[in-house]
């Protein structure tokens, strides 16, 4: 029995009524359910395309079910997800789509790319190749022959601030790492601009997540490993020799020590067809001059083949930080771990090099 004190009551606990923690659980069950639906139908009825410019081109070789399309599409980078443009070809009543080149247009959902798609269809086009140049002032000639576009045009472009700027960090050195070699597929009839943003764009397709992620562990930019397979295929033609050299380069980075990489001390001096580094080119001021500068130069010295970039990207690991070309003329080269060794075998070169007259 409870006792009360004398002008003091006992208060009862209160007690929450079951119905208002209900209103409360099902208000937000309630809530839960409109944002699921409501992220579902953003996630679908937004733009689903992933890139810069207003539109780009997608090249389908072979006949396509829309899955497999949609699909292709998401694991090359131009849309961030598949089944809303599945579903947009299921409402077109899309099931095969035709080889050829296609126009995927920036800021459309699954269902207008779907529609854009269908009342477009294919395009007639024209291929180009961006080939391999141990000197990139040849890139844009190349270009000029094969599609009839301006020469003069496409340097002004390419050397215009606004139109560098338009593409991210990019400057007139460092903007030629976007070449990335290879077969290009472009309507007809496109015009100098055109032809540069795209080329830009199959570049950001090119260095995907998985390439981005080995050029890191190396310790490198995507354009870093464009500028230092530029040098890695001037060096040699021998592929299983790339990775070799790719890995020399890395270790004199990482050592802090000057590349001194004989190509780009000609490419400084204008002087690519030599076929010896002589005195007068080593004096050379330029930032291209890697006896003189540390580092990386400030761009691409040529168009790297696919060859020099997957060597760069898949380096050997070594001790080498020294190498220099064998004097039998093979195009092969001897490595070395010091600078004993080094010399010994550029001595080699050297007399072999002036028993023939080599100039």
């Amino acid at each position: 029995m409870v006792k009360r004190l004398p002008g003091k009551s006992i208060k009862q606990p209160v007690r929450k009524s079951k119905k208002k923690g209900q209103h409360y659980r099902w208000w937000f069950i309630g809530a839960f359910f409109f944002a699921t639906v409501f992220g579902i139908l953003f996630w679908a009825f937004t733009g689903i395309t992933h890139f810069r410019s207003s539109k780009v081109y997608y090249y389908n070789p072979f006949p396509a079910t829309a899955e497999a399309f949609a699909d292709s599409l998401k694991s090359k980078g131009y849309i961030r997800s598949s089944l809303p443009l599945q579903w947009g070809f299921q409402y077109q009543e899309i099931t095969l789509l035709k080889p050829g080149l296609y126009v995927i247009e920036h800021g459309k959902n699954g269902f207008g790319l779907a529609a854009s798609i269908r009342r477009k269809g294919v395009k007639d086009y024209v291929e180009i190749e961006i080939d391999r140049f141990k000197n990139r002032n040849n890139v844009l000639p190349s270009l000029e022959k094969q599609t009839g576009v301006s020469l003069k045009k496409l340097k002004k472009i390419m050397w215009d601030k606004d139109f560098l700027d338009s593409l991210g960090e990019y400057n007139k050195e460092n903007a030629w790492a976007m070449f990335v070699p290879g077969m290009y597929r472009f309507p007809r009839n496109f015009t100098e601009r055109e032809l540069l943003e795209n080329i830009y764009d199959a570049h950001l397709f090119y260095w995907d997540d998985e390439k981005r992620r080995l050029a890191k562990e190396a310790g490198l930019t995507p354009d870093e490993a464009m500028i230092l397979a530029s040098i890695v295929y001037a060096e040699t033609k021998d592929v299983n020799e790339m990775p070799l050299i790719a890995g020399v380069y890395l270790n004199r980075l990482k050592k802090k020590m000057r590349l001194q990489a004989d190509p780009t001390v000609l490419y400084a001096a204008n002087a690519m067809q030599a076929n010896r580094v002589r005195e007068k080119h080593l004096k050379v001021r330029s930032p291209y001059n890697t006896y003189i500068y540390k580092g990386l130069p400030p761009g691409p010295i040529g168009i790297p083949s696919q060859e020099a970039l997957q060597a760069v990207l898949h380096f050997n690991e070594h001790d080498y930080i020294y190498f220099c070309a064998k004097d039998d003329f093979s195009g092969c080269h001897n490595f070395a771990e010091d600078f004993e060794g080094h010399k010994s075998n550029a001595d080699k070169l050297r007399k072999a090099l002036d028993k023939r007259k080599v100039r």
